[in-house]
């Protein structure tokens, strides 16, 4: 079950960095493993790819998400 995450008052920021970066008023995010399987990475090369700032990651806690849309956008510029 998804619950919705007003944004408008959240600022998100990527792993490592203390850059926020915009959401939006959907927010859809993937674990590390299905990011990984998505992309056709192991999730310890997508693990190196997010301590490298390539690409966006939210903590939770222990948990890392990255956002869906951003993860669409790193594929893009990569």
């Amino acid at each position: 079950m998804r619950l919705p995450i007003d944004t408008s008052t959240v600022k998100f920021a990527a792993a490592g960095s203390s850059e926020p970066f915009n959401v939006n008023h959907s927010l859809s995010c993937l674990s590390v493993s299905e990011a990984a399987r998505t992309l056709g990475i192991s999730k310890s090369h997508l693990y190196d790819l997010i301590a490298g700032g390539e690409i966006p990651a939210i903590r939770l806690g222990r948990r890392i998400v990255i956002p869906a849309n951003k993860l669409a956008e790193a594929i893009d510029l990569g």
